[in-house]
């Protein structure tokens, strides 16, 4: 009757960032081989595509942001 759904299997390793807040450097429980950081209307304001467990982020200004 209907087709059926397949769901592949996938395990998501959780990152803990600290501190937060923080005015400099963001800290990652875990080596990451990149991260994007984006502000409250999406806009993208800091990638890198390097393996690290910290970014620097003195950079930016003050905002609201979230990170995937």
């Amino acid at each position: 009757m209907g087709a059926a759904l397949e769901v592949e299997d996938s395990i998501q390793n959780s990152i803990n960032i600290f501190p937060n807040p923080t005015k400099v450097i963001v800290n990652f429980s875990d080596e990451i081989i990149g991260v994007k950081i984006f502000d409250i209307s999406g806009k993208a304001l800091l990638q890198f595509n390097i393996t690290r467990q910290a970014a620097d982020i003195s950079n930016l200004i003050k905002a609201v942001t979230s990170s995937i």
